[in-house]
């Protein structure tokens, strides 16, 4: 079923991915968003993937951008026929993990951090970081994108590309003012300021040139068994 989209609107890499194949009229202007999520646990004894050899991980849902992350990782390290990947979604997991019904969970911030500075869970790797171990040092996957549709995009280029560069600066002010960032907006979240500062350091924002938003892309795809070419149009130049 095709999901009826607006002019704009931000989702996941993949969902939007997906949605362009099947009806070609939208555009990725920005992808700001490279590394969000963590592989948690209930066992302190667990330290890394090996850790996880009989047990069960959770994932959202089949196909989810996490499942196939995740499995593309448990692949190269050679844990696909070691390690049981299960679903539910993200606010199904937590409380599993808790009562001890699943092994780890993988969660996005910023509930990776709330749950470890309130000692419910132990931290094995961010996903970003395992990435990077298992792909030449490279970190980022696409993981939330902007998307407009392709009619608003072809009348508005000066805007969006505005929009790309004003992204670019803000970006920039959380790199350098993340203890600020923090304290001014851990109120309009509703979350404990060291829970959002914990969590800023787990997430890769960035907006790089087309190129290498490209190659990103497109590498990342690959990674994970996806064979179908990205068609060149659906980056925004």
């Amino acid at each position: 079923m095709q999901r009826n989209w607006p002019r704009a609107g931000g989702t996941s890499f993949s969902q939007g991915l997906a949605y362009y194949r099947s009806a070609k009229d939208i555009v990725m202007i920005a992808n700001p968003v490279w590394g969000v999520s963590i592989l948690l646990t209930n066992d302190p004894g667990v330290k890394d993937l090996d850790g996880f050899a009989g047990k069960t991980i959770m994932v959202p849902f089949a196909k989810s951008p996490l499942d196939l992350q995740l499995n593309a990782i448990l692949r190269k390290s050679g844990m696909t026929d070691k390690v049981r990947v299960d679903f539910a979604p993200v606010q199904q997991q937590i409380p599993m993990l808790l009562t001890k019904k699943t092994d780890g969970i993988c969660v996005p911030e910023p509930l990776a951090s709330k749950l470890l500075y309130e000692k419910k869970a132990f931290y094995v790797f961010s996903f970003a970081k395992k990435w990077a171990e298992l792909n030449n040092d490279e970190p980022r996957t696409p993981q939330v994108s902007l998307f407009v549709k392709k009619d608003f995009a072809e009348k508005n280029r000066l805007l969006l590309n505005a929009l790309n560069k004003e992204m670019v600066k803000k970006i920039d002010i959380i790199a350098k003012s993340k203890d600020a960032i923090s304290n001014k907006y851990a109120s309009v979240f509703s979350i404990d300021e060291q829970v959002l500062r914990m969590s800023l350091d787990n997430v890769i924002f960035e907006i790089p040139d087309y190129r290498m938003t490209k190659t990103l892309c497109t590498d990342y795809e690959t990674a994970i068994g996806d064979e179908e070419k990205i068609d060149d149009k659906f980056f925004f130049k």
